[in-house]
């Protein structure tokens, strides 16, 4: 529960105090004449408490600051600001009662920005902690203000009477729902957190897998196993072989002193010929496999792409067949559409752009296609350049198998048998030790791959665990907003059916809708009526979402509005009365110390002319709510 309360607004001109009353718990009634400075007031409490309001009226543009003392929950202070016809003025705030404000010069007081600055939060973000609303960022990198708090606080006569939300120049739907979830308590950051955690974790976990299931593919490819135990276990055997055979040359070496001679020129030159050839066979073994590798990641991509080609044509063709859908009758009226010329909208009458939606995809496919032309063409070299190098492999092997029989032959004719021996020893020597880096390569791939999986197993469950928490505060807000929405349903159907049969749509009336996107409400899905009713209609929403906020402790709306359209588009004074004496039988419901009411009106009904609800004196144009006489 939020409560935020004015007690006392002073307003200054040249020094001089030309406006000072206190206000009330309760309802709070600023009566007078019309151009007696009700409005004026009104827009001067707006402002005060950290409204963005610059249409000054000319005698306003005269005063030079506004100093309100306010309540909020259990904190009292003082808020001071220089009327101006300039944008986003900056705040004074004091710590303590306004008397106290006023007789300290300096001490105690502290100024804050419209804006936050480098080092010092804006006057919002200062008094959201006041108010325990959490500072709120939409995805877009808006944020909510007290002045879009106000929007829904306070009903002014500036704005268009068919909006929800007082009027802005530059708002979005999505600050507009925020708001609106924010104050009716549907907001929370911890799924706002949740959600964003979740994406992040949900994208590195896309990105792992994809790695991993390539990752699978090549160990596939090579018949490698996919467990640390038993490739360890192929290294352990082939390390212990080749401990064997360090053990059998160093028998060799020991039991018998081998003396070679040196061989003779063309032995040396088929030894040089034959290492030369054992390395290009090696090279060509290994771009063999890069290049396999790459042939599988190319394949990969080509059939990424042809998927994204196919969604491609499924949306074009989409979009043709929802394109010549005939639309011959409005939805709303039912009316016969009128003829339009060739590509217009038959509803809106505004030219179509569809044709640039449908050239977007168009060049789109057009990319797709030359991608995967491209791509198919170079994986046609790649596969070439395989079935080439793995000819010369044929042929190197070939020509290795030849130069080791001809040097087998050669050392045959000069080596004794145990040096023969011993140079078996020593190939096999050089085979098992290839075929441990081999396994020691493959266990860096294995050891990954592992590692991929196992994260991908915690990750999953973060994932999971967090979209079951998404899941579950999402019911949990979902709940509460209908409740919400019914509770604001249920008093502005109150206030209409006891509108005393002015507008007679309203005393059928079942159903009430709020659309914060659009900025905009509805009747039975009606939002067209006479001035003067849109004007009741409208004030009835707004007071019923304060009524709302009364009874759901859940709400973040402040329990405080400001109303200075009471009679605005011709109310008929007894209509207005009738408006006045409900608003005040059903603020009686509630503890008058957890809310307050502030309206303005130029007809107060004689019921409530006392004071109990009014402040300040009943002002005329001789004697304005601006006393500059004194």
């Amino acid at each position: 529960m939020i409560k935020f309360k004015v007690n006392r607004l002073i307003i200054t001109s040249q020094g001089n105090i030309v406006y000072d009353e206190p206000f009330h718990d309760g309802v709070n009634i600023i009566r007078g004449e019309n151009g007696s400075g009700k409005s004026t007031i009104a827009n001067a409490l707006f402002y005060s408490i950290g409204g963005e309001f610059t249409d000054w009226l000319p005698e306003a543009l005269q005063c030079d600051f506004t100093i309100v003392e306010v309540e909020i929950n259990d904190s009292i202070l003082t808020f001071k600001r220089e009327i101006s016809d300039k944008t986003m003025r900056p705040m004074q705030i004091f710590h303590g009662s306004i008397d106290k404000a006023l007789k300290s010069n300096f001490d105690g007081w502290k100024v804050y920005g419209y804006r936050r600055s480098e080092n010092k939060k804006s006057f919002s973000e200062y008094l959201f902690n006041f108010l325990k609303i959490p500072e709120v960022k939409t995805e877009r990198g808006e944020t909510v203000t007290l002045n879009q708090i106000y929007r829904l606080i306070y009903l002014d006569q500036l704005s268009s009477i068919t909006a929800l939300l007082n009027n802005e120049d530059f708002d979005s739907p999505l600050i507009r729902t925020t708001l609106g979830s924010l104050l009716f308590g549907t907001y929370e950051n911890e799924l706002y957190d949740n959600q964003i955690k979740y994406r992040k974790k949900k994208k590195i976990l896309d990105e792992i897998d994809s790695e991993y299931r390539f990752l699978k593919k090549v160990l596939d490819a090579t018949d490698t196993p996919t467990t640390i135990k038993g490739l360890n276990l192929l290294l352990n055997e082939n390390k212990k072989a080749l401990k064997e055979l360090d053990e059998r040359i160093i028998k060799i070496d020991n039991s018998e002193k081998v003396t070679m001679s040196k061989l003779s020129t063309d032995l040396n030159k088929i030894a040089k010929s034959l290492t030369n050839e054992k390395k290009k066979l090696k090279l060509s073994n290994d771009e063999i496999y890069s290049l396999e590798l790459n042939i599988i990641d190319s394949e990969e991509f080509i059939k990424e792409l042809n998927n994204r080609l196919e969604s491609s044509e499924e949306s074009l063709i989409m979009r043709e067949y929802f394109s010549e859908l005939p639309i011959s009758y409005c939805p709303s009226c039912l009316e016969e559409l009128k003829p339009v010329d060739e590509n217009h909208c038959k509803l809106c009458k505004e030219p179509l752009l569809d044709k640039q939606g449908k050239e977007r995809i168009e060049r789109m496919k057009i990319e797709l296609k030359t991608q995967i032309s491209e791509s198919e063409r170079l994986l046609l070299i790649k596969r070439s350049r395989l079935e080439n190098l793995l000819s010369q492999k044929q042929n190197l092997n070939s020509k290795v198998n030849r130069i080791e029989k001809e040097y087998s032959n050669l050392v045959d004719s000069t080596k004794s048998k145990t040096q023969r021996v011993k140079e078996g020893l020593l190939v096999d020597k050089g085979f098992v030790l290839s075929i441990i880096a081999d396994l020691e390569d493959k266990l860096i791939n294995v050891e990954k791959y592992n590692f991929l999986g196992d994260r991908l197993k915690s990750l999953s469950g973060e994932v999971t665990l967090l979209k079951t928490k998404i899941d579950q505060l999402e019911d949990e807000l979902k709940t509460r907003e209908q409740e919400a929405r019914r509770s604001v349903q249920e008093f502005a159907l109150e206030l209409l059916h006891k509108e005393g049969g002015y507008e007679k749509f309203f005393e059928t009336s079942s159903y009430v809708k709020l659309d914060f996107v659009k900025n905009s409400y509805y009747l039975n899905n009606r939002n067209h009526f006479s001035a003067s009713s849109m004007v009741y209609l409208k004030n009835a929403i707004r007071f019923a979402i304060f009524f709302a906020s009364l009874k759901h402790d859940y709400f973040r709306y402040p329990r405080f509005i400001i109303c200075d359209n009471m009679e605005d588009k011709g109310m008929n004074p007894e209509r207005s009365h009738i408006f006045q004496r409900n608003i005040v039988e059903l603020s009686k419901t509630y503890d008058n110390k957890e809310y307050q009411i502030i309206f303005t009106t130029s007809m107060i009904d004689s019921s409530l002319n006392i004071n109990e609800y009014t402040v300040g004196e009943e002002y005329n144009p001789n004697n304005k709510s601006l006393n500059f006489r004194s």
